[in-house]
């Protein structure tokens, strides 16, 4: 089966978190029976920086011929044309609202001008009621236009879990039911955690890992620590990037605050996905206030590397929270944050042990029943 895939990011860009990680592992684990072509841009989220790869042609990656297009009118129309004379059997989408990865395909596929035999949109959490609050005034223009014109009818969504497959019943812009097929994300993480962590120490480490923008909610955490002096002094780490200014200088101001408090705080730059674990299993928490999750992958990193995560109910991990592998945190309040960071930090290093150990057993037990079909199967 041919599969042309459009999605703004693809490795060796790294920046845009769990869609890039979710398709390439999917390329990784499908790509021997089926031809993959991915279309992607030049560049990484949140910079200008080019990738250094050969772009406008068709390169070897991996499982897939990907293509880099160029920055520009010039470089999107020419991918456009590639699109085109490929003709293939599914034409696979990774985003609602991208303009150029998916508004525009989809537009091209409605008027007969990118020929494709399934169309196949996967949301990656965009349709949750968390990730809908953000810009909604914008994004009920768009539902509202497409309804109008039918640009998401006649195709599938594929949903990550069950319960994304409810948002997207809800939530898809279609008139009557749409049709979603589930189909767990793939992973290229290790069969088993990982055996060997640095032990606990006195002070709470606690982790931030993911792109620094309201949905992913750092501002909540950093006001968490800044709101309670029940709160021991914590050690904390943000890795991310940002493509909004001004959400990133809230952010600090909010770190300068948790530093009256005596926190440690620092901002670590991003982190290249091969060391991602290693800076998992330097900590004793992941601190997630996030708005909405599909899968989440970096949740799942944590827990590969034993690290305990502290979520809302806004993600499908909440069952295995409740077995044993982190908190699950009554609201994304800094209120509700800053009592369980308070719960946490008054722990001693065996308490922070026996964590790390059920979270990495979560891990282990997730792997072993976790379903192998891919999307393309269930189609």
């Amino acid at each position: 089966m041919r599969v042309l895939v459009f999605v703004p990011y693809y490795p060796p860009a790294f920046r845009g978190g769990g869609p890039i990680r979710t398709v390439s592992a999917m390329v990784a684990a499908h790509g021997d029976r089926h031809d993959f072509r991915v279309l992607t841009r030049d560049g990484d989220w949140g910079t200008t920086q080019r990738l250094g790869v050969p772009a406008d042609q068709w390169v070897p990656s991996g499982r897939a011929m990907v293509w880099y297009r160029s920055p520009g009118l010039r470089g999107l129309l020419t991918a456009l044309r590639q699109a085109r004379r490929l003709a293939p059997e599914v034409l696979y989408l990774n985003s609602v609202f991208a303009p150029a990865e998916t508004l525009l395909p989809l537009l091209l596929h409605r008027l007969r001008l990118l020929p494709a035999g399934q169309v196949v949109l996967a949301p990656r959490g965009e349709l949750g009621a968390g990730a809908l609050a953000l810009k909604s005034a914008k994004k009920r223009a768009l539902f509202g236009v497409s309804r109008l014109c039918g640009l998401h009818s006649d195709l599938v969504w594929h949903a990550s879990t069950v319960r994304e497959a409810d948002e997207i019943r809800r939530a898809a812009p279609v008139r009557g039911t749409p049709r979603v097929v589930v189909a767990q994300n793939e992973s290229p993480l290790p069969n088993r955690a990982l055996r060997e962590r640095p032990a606990p120490g006195e002070r709470l480490r606690v982790v931030f890992l993911s792109r620094i923008s309201p949905k992913k909610g750092l501002d909540i955490l950093l006001a968490a620590l800044s709101s309670s002096a029940a709160i021991p002094p914590l050690d904390v780490s943000v890795y991310g990037s940002t493509d909004d200014p001004d959400y990133l200088q809230q952010c600090h101001r909010l770190a300068d605050r948790a530093r009256e408090q005596g926190h440690q705080v620092r901002f670590a730059g991003t982190v290249d996905p091969s060391a991602v674990l290693a800076v998992f299993a330097a900590h004793d928490l992941f601190a997630f206030p996030t708005a909405n999750e599909n899968f989440g992958h970096a949740i799942v990193e944590a827990l590969c590397a034993g690290c305990p995560v502290a979520l809302p109910d806004t993600t499908p991990w909440t069952p295995t929270l409740d077995r044993g592998a982190g908190i699950l945190v009554a609201s994304r309040e800094p209120d509700d944050w800053a009592r369980m960071l308070a719960q946490l930090a008054a722990e001693g290093p065996p308490q922070r042990a026996a964590r790390s150990r059920a979270a990495a057993e979560v891990y282990n037990r997730w792997q072993d029943s976790r379903e192998r079909d891919s999307v393309f199967d269930r189609l």
